[in-house]
């Protein structure tokens, strides 16, 4: 019996860039789903605020694919400067503000390999 294997690595590696992106912008959308659902408690009921607010802090998300394979994800900058505080928690001479953090929640709650894993399945078929 002879068996004969045809390795086609170059096209393995030439398929693998596009879902490793597709995979972080899927990530994204749940990191920003998690900034809105109503999961985050405060210290005194019923909360002052809403996570929300104007939507500054999620519309301030920039995601910067740094090819082939690093995705960086930021929130904050600019107006929102306060982006660290929410995410890790902070005290405040009002009190202290709860840590809120949407991105290792949404991270963790995300099946990252097995979501890239499809869909280089699906771009290598």
């Amino acid at each position: 019996m002879t068996l004969q294997l045809d390795w086609r690595g170059d096209d393995i590696l030439a398929a693998l860039p596009g879902p490793f992106r597709e995979t972080n912008e899927i990530y994204q959308r749940r990191a920003q789903q998690a900034i809105t659902e109503n999961r985050w408690q405060w210290p005194v009921q019923p909360s002052p605020r809403d996570i929300v607010d104007q939507g500054g802090l999620r519309d301030s998300y920039r995601g910067f694919p740094v090819p082939p394979f690093s995705y960086d994800h930021a929130w904050g900058g600019g107006d929102v400067a306060y982006a660290l505080a929410v995410h890790e928690g902070a005290r405040l001479q009002e009190g202290n503000q709860p840590a809120r953090p949407w991105a290792i929640t949404a991270l963790d709650e995300f099946d990252f390999a097995g979501t890239f894993a499809r869909l280089v399945r699906a771009r290598l078929r």
